[in-house]
């Protein structure tokens, strides 16, 4: 009910019905700031024929969350540019991924775009290593600095205490095997875009890279159940708006040329569906023949069998598979002692129990 309010609202519709008080409205809140969608809608009731349907409470309350959502986008723009800066001074590119990019560049004001963390990549793991150290003296912290292996890791994670900031450091578009090999850095950063908001050498994907990544994260995201959410969905449907005609053509081919045609098509085809996003039905047709010669089906990602059996089989032989397989169930023994608490003097064999459990209690949770 909620999402479908929401989701009539954004699609600039007349009045879906708002409830004005009680419980349901508090529902409400709770789903528009999960929804990450405060801003926009905050936006589109500034407007006089925009607002008249809506409680008066409730226009307080998402102006409530709008101005939160802006404090924490100032903080974040602030902390961005630290960072762009001291990396420059190392002679260390990174581009920027996410909403922290796609607010400069994409949406017609930055504040409409909330980024719940940042997230940079880079030409490979030691250079997110090396940025890890750069970054050290502005309080960005490494909680776990040993992956667990380098066929299931592509991130690693830096926290900022002080602000309670994260700030995930890649060196692959996609954290999981399954997408991780399908677009590389050398040409992701030949047509890198600037983001000078972000800071004077701040580097970002560019459009037609940024709708694959949107459409892998949405794929990736389906295993948490989050795929379909709202702000991700109104990034595609903005990217449709912004590519143009020749980049629409080369994102089809690249999809296409990488195996991604059907999660890309999947993808679009949600924003067509929710947001009523236009998409050029001549690239929709090119997808949806690729996408029925492809094996991977989107839908069955959220069942966590056949997202670790699809990744299985994208790997290259059997003796990667057999490390992939390794490294999810047991992990580098430097890892398991960072993250479990371990130290010279714990035995391996605790350390793999602990290792265990852990992962039956998460596997458990993709199964509810």
């Amino acid at each position: 009910m909620n999402r479908r309010l929401l989701l009539a609202a954004l699609r600039g519709e007349a009045d879906p019905g708002w409830p004005d008080e009680g419980a349901a409205q508090t529902a409400l809140l709770s789903e528009i700031d999960a929804q990450g969608v405060a801003a926009l809608l905050h936006e589109l009731w500034s407007r006089p024929e925009g607002c008249a349907a809506v409680p008066a409470a409730l226009r307080e309350a998402v102006a409530g969350l709008d101005r939160t959502a802006r404090m924490r986008q100032l903080l974040l723009q602030s902390e961005a540019r630290r960072i762009a800066a001291a990396l420059a001074a190392a002679g260390i590119e990174g581009l920027w991924l996410k909403g922290a990019a796609l607010a400069h560049w994409l949406y017609p004001k930055p504040q409409l775009r909330p980024a719940g963390d940042l997230d940079l990549l880079f030409a490979s793991h030691a250079e997110a290593l090396r940025a890890a150290e750069v970054l050290a003296p502005l309080g960005y912290r490494l909680p776990i600095r040993h992956i667990a292996g380098d066929l299931y890791v592509h991130e690693l994670l830096a926290v900022q205490a002080e602000h309670g900031l994260e700030l995930d450091l890649h060196w692959r578009l996609a954290n999981s095997a399954l997408f991780s090999e399908r677009l590389q850095w050398p040409e992701l950063r030949a047509a890198a875009i600037a983001v000078p908001e972000l800071g004077r050498d701040a580097l970002a994907l560019a459009p037609l890279h940024a709708l694959l990544h949107a459409c892998m994260h949405r794929a990736s995201n389906r295993l948490g159940g989050r795929a379909d959410r709202l702000i991700w969905l109104y990034d595609l449907h903005l990217l449709a708006q912004r590519l143009s005609e020749a980049a629409w053509m080369r994102f089809v081919d690249l999809a296409i040329e990488r195996r991604l045609a059907e999660p890309c098509l999947d993808a679009l085809r949600a924003s067509e569906r929710d947001l009523g996003t236009v998409w050029r039905d001549d690239g929709l047709q090119r997808l949806q023949a690729a996408a029925e010669k492809e094996w991977l089906r989107s839908a069955r990602l959220s069942d966590w069998t056949y997202f670790q059996r699809a990744t299985w089989r994208e790997l290259p032989g059997l003796r990667a598979r057999l490390r992939w397989l390794r490294q999810m169930l047991v992990g580098d023994l430097a890892h398991l002692r960072e993250r479990y608490g371990g130290d010279g003097e714990t035995r391996a064999s605790r350390l793999l129990g602990r290792r265990l459990r852990d992962g039956w209690r998460r596997w458990r949770g993709y199964r509810r």
